[in-house]
């Protein structure tokens, strides 16, 4: 726990995990739901279009697509 934290439960508002709680209940966190679920469609076979999805949310796709390859890209090989 942060030594600034009111208690031994709660963070600290500088935390950076209080910021990311923050982020995901506002408009970054609704569009990053809405790209997930639309990743999951188009996993599970759902046929989901451009025109289906806002231009951010492709942007966005794209982003995360991204990010996961870099990551599974830079694990270590078993």
């Amino acid at each position: 726990m942060c030594p600034d934290a009111p208690d031994n439960e709660t963070r600290c508002a500088q935390c950076p995990l209080t910021r990311l709680d923050d982020a995901f209940a506002g408009p970054a966190g609704d569009l990053l739901s809405r790209v997930l679920d639309i990743e999951f469609a188009l996993s599970a076979g759902v046929s989901v279009t451009l025109s289906d999805m806002t231009t951010e949310e492709f942007q966005v796709l794209r982003l995360v697509q991204s990010e996961r390859n870099r990551h599974e890209q830079e694990q270590p090989k078993a």
